[in-house]
């Protein structure tokens, strides 16, 4: 039977219904993991009657002998279990098989009441010692590849490693237990050591493979919500689900390995059910108390750790050769405007860049360029299938997706790029090899992930609410800015709780999609060299834990840190802000410049290395975005295209809106910039199931910075509009 004394559970990362009634696991009843009174048979303690039967020596012998057997048959474990009953007067002990005896001799009670005490003592006491090392086995075997089940994923290898070190493991501590009792030639009995392999290797990968059923990961964030006594319960509540599923399945494995080993054991489907409910109930004790133990340990030291300052805060910066393909610069995915691509076209904007060309370039370098764009498009057009294909054969079958998109870099976006990074210095060369190098984002692909329904998100935020005074209708009119339904205490309780409700809607929208990332990510089917988890505390589309996730894996298949760039100041589940300068105490290189765009540009997007079937090694950029915030994001940068000069005067799709956004005074166009953020986010919460109010671009602006038209042209639907012009 295995106990998962580990709190990390990929897929519910907050138990925020911590009042739930049917959660509830009471362990407080008996501490003791091996009471064997929690499967509600007979109690051991003797009860007294007159007996009028005749004293019989031969009976009274038979009695001691039986004892003196049954005591012989205990090992080192057996033992040390019945002396702590004899201290503590718990169930079947030595103490009461003795004053059975006494009693019979006595006249008080019968010689079958006094030899049922003893067999029942001696039949528990074997299951006691079994369950003890079921539970020991099972620690053993989540301690020995547990870490790999948290950042890889479950694999055959990994269940079969945990078999391995199950089997190992109880066929050793059986071992040892006969191998101190008093029975000649025990320890060595080859039959009960298969029996005991058998067993042993079906606890160790059930072990493992219950970690993380219903259990809470004890993070900064839980430790910032939740005190002590209710981090304990949590643990106890998840450690006794484990608990029980494991201890039910090792429980029934035992039984039906017994009846298959031993010819004169029969199988019987009433045995084999009470086995498996007496180690159910005796794992969800034992997980219930290593849970709660484990978590209040993990509570402590990160309470501990969070009050110490670090160097980890002295410094987020990272220097441009430290990130992998990188131009120095932040980048935003948008629309590619080239018609050779498509309507899935994708490309990528350099945010630091004033003009589409910093300067002239000769004429003769110009010329290999502009030949080398066309000849890197008709290669990336002629991989872009196989590309994607990769992505869809990961992703396409999960529930949560929508759609995946790819598009091949268009022509005129890949000299763009290349004249950039010539002028630049960053591009030596104009051979094949090195242009090919210079485009980071030469396949795009795109995951779009559904939004949440109504009901699911009101389900998920009336559970957050709970214990406190304030109703589901009253928080949705305070994420739309009205606060009149509430009092002071009210609006400062949901100012603390609100970034935790939406980080656990957002896990509801992006768990599936993010476990799957990791598997693949950490069995090698998915290579990422850096990951931008665009968007702020609301539009952003990945939570601390789940980015903690994904650069665990990658330490693990690559040992290197994952450079990351997150709006938030990441804190490595520890509570301690990260250090770049750290050279292993953390998974991740973090750099929060750049993670949130002027236009509240939300998307976490990962560049990729992605093998071909030629031999190739491609460059890619996978984006994960929801659906509705989809179409916006495409149609969004046309404004800063135009201030930039990426998109000019010449390009007549955009001359209605050319001029006015030229035009814009700094602060009129950071008012809009503004307009743009509120519309990110009131996308990514309706993506959430919070129904917002659309802003109006009418309250942002006066008559004399915007007209009415250009207002038209310029709101969310004017965008889209517009970049949809000519498909």
């Amino acid at each position: 039977m295995s106990n998962n004394i580990s709190n990390i559970n990929n897929n519910e990362l907050y138990q925020y219904n911590n009042n739930s009634s049917s959660q509830e696991v009471n362990t407080s009843d008996n501490l003791s993991i091996f009471n064997e009174e929690t499967n509600n048979e007979e109690t051991t303690d003797i009860e007294i009657t007159q007996n009028n039967e005749e004293i019989c020596e031969e009976k009274i012998e038979a009695l001691e002998n039986k004892l003196s057997e049954a005591k012989n048959n205990q090992g080192v474990f057996g033992s040390l279990w019945n002396g702590i009953k004899n201290v503590t007067g718990l169930g079947s002990n030595t103490n009461k098989c003795e004053q059975a005896i006494e009693y019979y001799k006595n006249g008080e009670i019968s010689y079958e009441e006094a030899d049922s005490i003893i067999s029942n003592f001696s039949t528990k006491q074997e299951g006691s010692v079994n369950l003890a090392a079921n539970i020991l086995t099972g620690v053993v075997s989540v301690a020995v590849v547990g870490s790999a089940v948290l950042t890889g994923g479950l694999s055959l290898g990994v269940i079969a490693a945990a078999a391995g070190a199950g089997a190992a493991t109880k066929a050793g501590l059986k071992f040892v237990d006969r191998a101190t009792n008093k029975v000649k030639g025990d320890a060595v009995d080859g039959k009960q050591i298969l029996k005991d392999s058998l067993s042993g290797a079906v606890d160790g990968a059930v072990s493992v493979a219950t970690m993380g059923i219903g259990t809470s990961a004890v993070t900064a964030k839980t430790v910032a919500e939740q005190t002590l006594k209710e981090t304990i319960k949590q643990g106890a509540i998840s450690g006794a689900k484990a608990g029980a599923i494991s201890g039910a399945v090792t429980g029934a494995s035992d039984y039906t390995i017994e009846a298959a080993v031993e010819e004169d054991v029969e199988f019987n489907v009433g045995d084999l059910a009470k086995n498996t409910a007496l180690n159910a109930a005796g794992g969800a004790l034992a997980g219930g108390v290593l849970g709660g133990i484990s978590s209040g340990v993990q509570y402590n030291k990160i309470k501990t750790t969070s009050a110490t300052p670090t160097t980890a805060e002295k410094s987020l910066e990272v220097k441009a050769d430290e990130i992998p393909n990188s131009d120095a610069v932040q980048t935003t995915p948008v629309k590619d405007i080239d018609s050779q691509t498509g309507n899935d076209t994708l490309t990528t904007i350099d945010t630091a860049a004033k003009t589409s060309t910093e300067a002239k370039l000769p004429s003769e370098i110009e010329t290999e360029l502009s030949k080398q764009a066309d000849d890197l498009n008709k290669l990336f057009k002629s991989n872009i299938d196989e590309a994607k294909l990769q992505i869809k054969n990961e992703f396409d079958d999960l529930d949560s997706v929508q759609t995946i998109t790819g598009r091949a870099k268009g022509t005129d976006s890949i000299f763009e790029k290349l004249a950039k990074k010539f002028n630049k210095g960053k591009l030596s060369s104009t051979s094949t090899a090195d242009c090919i190098d210079a485009i980071g984002d030469a396949y795009g692909t795109r995951i779009q992930i559904k939004s949440l329904s109504t009901e699911d998100a009101k389900e998920i935020i009336e559970d957050c609410l709970y214990g406190y005074d304030i109703s589901y209708d009253q928080f949705i009119k305070y994420m739309n800015g009205d606060n009149s339904t509430l009092d002071e205490a009210g609006i400062a309780t949901l100012n603390e709780i609100k970034g935790t409700i939406i980080d656990i809607l957002k896990e509801k929208q992006t768990q599936e999609v993010v476990d799957q990332l990791v598997d693949a990510i950490g069995n090698g089917r998915l290579t990422i060299t850096e990951l931008n988890n665009y968007g702020d505390e609301i539009s952003s589309y990945f939570t601390n834990f789940q980015l903690q996730e994904i650069a665990d894996a990658y330490y693990i298949q690559t040992g290197e840190r994952l450079k990351l760039v997150t709006y938030d100041d990441f804190t490595n589940g520890s509570g301690t802000k990260v250090d770049l300068n750290s050279t292993s105490e953390y998974t991740v290189k973090l750099d929060t410049n750049g993670a949130i765009k002027e236009s509240g540009y939300a998307s976490s997007q990962m560049n990729t290395k992605q093998k071909l079937s030629d031999g190739t090694i491609g460059n890619g950029e996978l984006q994960i975005r929801g659906t509705q915030l989809n179409e916006f994001a495409d149609a969004e940068h046309i404004p800063y295209d135009i201030r930039t000069g990426k998109i000019t005067a010449s390009n007549t799709k955009y001359s209605d809106v050319y001029s006015i956004i030229k035009g814009m005074e700094p602060e009129t166009y950071s008012k809009y910039n503004s307009f743009l953020t509120d519309i990110y986010q009131y996308l990514r919460l309706k993506e959430l199931g919070i129904q917002t109010n659309m802003p109006d671009i009418t309250t942002y602006f006066d008559s004399n910075e915007l007209s009415q038209e250009a207002m038209k042209l310029l709101d969310m639907q004017g965008l889209i509009n517009i970049s949809q012009r000519g498909h």
